[in-house]
This record gives structure tokens, C-alpha cells and sequence, in this order.
């Protein structure tokens, strides 16, 4: 049996089917800055804290995660730069999401 072409038989059997060419909705779009902007200055909205914390501190939350990574790996055959780039980067990205 020969297959049939699908775009063609759904919209021919199923009218309710939307067509191949129909257009698709669009994605609800975020507010507006000019309302963000007025809801922070009535302190609705507050900015998000920066963390700041000393190069020391940042060196020792970056090698105890580099330790975890060694350590989850059974400190086994790893590359030890490697596991303070990797730890580095997590280090900072959980800096940034902080606040």
C-alpha cells in the first residue's frame, strides 16, 4: 500500500487540522521595561545583591571544589588543572547567581 502524503490527507479529513502553512503563535513576551523600571522604583522589584568576597576565599571555594571533583572521580587518572578550570568555573557562576 502506498503511503499517502500526510499534509494533504489531514487537512483534507481533519479540517480542524491547522494547515501546513498556518501561522504559529507567538511567545508571550516579557513585560515592559518602562513597567519594570517603575515597579523597581516603588521597590516592588529590587536588584539583585552582588557578592563580593576576597580573592582568598575565592582561590579556597575553588580548590575544595576541585578537591569534590578529584574525589567523586576516586582521584583516579585526572587531570588536576582540569578539575581547578572546571571547579573555577562553577565557583563563579554560583557567585553570579547569588543574591
Amino acid at each position: 500500500m502506498a503511503d499517502k502524503p500526510k499534509s494533504a490527507s489531514n487537512t483534507i479529513n481533519n479540517p480542524s487540522a491547522p494547515s501546513p502553512n498556518a501561522k504559529k503563535p507567538e511567545a508571550s513576551r516579557p513585560a515592559d521595561s518602562g513597567a519594570r523600571t517603575a515597579a523597581r522604583a516603588a521597590g516592588e522589584i529590587k536588584p539583585p545583591q552582588v557578592v563580593k568576597i576576597s580573592a582568598g576565599d575565592r582561590a579556597r571555594m575553588i580548590a575544595e571544589a576541585a578537591y569534590f571533583l578529584a574525589l567523586n572521580r576516586g582521584f583516579d587518572s585526572g587531570d588536576n588543572v582540569q578539575d581547578w578550570l572546571t571547579a573555577e568555573a562553577q565557583v563563579d557562576a554560583q557567585l553570579r547567581t547569588r543574591g
